[in-house]
């Protein structure tokens, strides 16, 4: 299994433009990476992702469509 960060920018950009989508990938992704590298930081991340995780994920889509990363990873 591909991680995010390891897809096509393309494809990153896509799944973040969709709003339930969105919304399911950010909840994976920041979790995940609350779960690698255990801080604090990634933790309130990871807990605010799951009410505003649409908002997140489309600061991350707009992060993705300029940088070819998201922003909050």
């Amino acid at each position: 299994m591909k991680t995010f960060k390891s897809l096509d920018w393309v494809l990153q950009f896509i799944l973040l433009l969709l709003p339930m989508c969105n919304w399911i990938v950010e909840i994976i992704i920041r979790w995940s990476e609350y779960l690698k590298k255990n801080d604090s930081t990634n933790l309130v991340i990871a807990i605010l992702t799951i009410p505003f995780g649409v908002f997140i994920g489309w600061v991350d889509c707009v992060g993705v469509l300029l940088n070819r990363e998201p922003w909050l990873s």
